[in-house]
């Protein structure tokens, strides 16, 4: 988020878009991440990290996406 804002909003969590939201939650399940409040929230307490699923669609300007290979 803090990327796709230019800085303009910022986090301490990660916050991820995907398409197959149980493939998603398998996985970071299986890496130790447990549910957090709600739907949308996970937290790995060995990695003190906060993960969110807000969507499964990217919302705002395609155009603003970067891709690094």
């Amino acid at each position: 988020m803090e990327f796709y804002t230019q800085g303009s909003y910022t986090t301490l969590d990660v916050d991820l878009v995907v398409q197959v939201r149980d493939y998603a939650k398998r996985v970071l399940s299986e890496m130790g991440f447990r549910r957090g409040l709600g739907q949308k929230s996970w937290y790995c307490e060995s990695l003190e990290l906060s993960v969110q699923i807000p969507d499964d669609t990217l919302a705002g300007s395609m155009d603003r996406i970067t891709v690094n290979k």
